[in-house]
């Protein structure tokens, strides 16, 4: 692609983030089941600050950002495997 100047430029490659590159291995997303959702896993903490509370998961790592709220309603593949690998 070119710039202004005539200049052979490359287009800006974009970084992924630490949290969603581990939602995506993980398989994070919508759980279909009651029982197989992140409101029952032993991994998540809440945590309240300001009137809210805040949702994080201990396998995903807890820090101070949004980018590690976690929804309750979803699950992700890492809990289930080792919840079973257990049984």
């Amino acid at each position: 692609m070119l710039n202004l100047f005539g200049e052979d430029q490359e287009p800006d490659k974009k970084t992924i983030g630490h949290y969603k590159i581990w939602r995506a291995k993980n398989e994070y997303g919508k759980s279909l089941s009651l029982e197989r959702q992140c409101r029952n896993c032993t991994y998540k903490r809440s945590f309240d600050y300001h009137n809210k509370c805040y949702h994080k998961c201990e396998l995903q790592g807890i820090s101070q950002s949004e980018a590690s709220d976690i929804r309750l309603s979803n699950v992700c593949e890492q809990w289930w495997r080792k919840t079973n690998a257990s049984k």
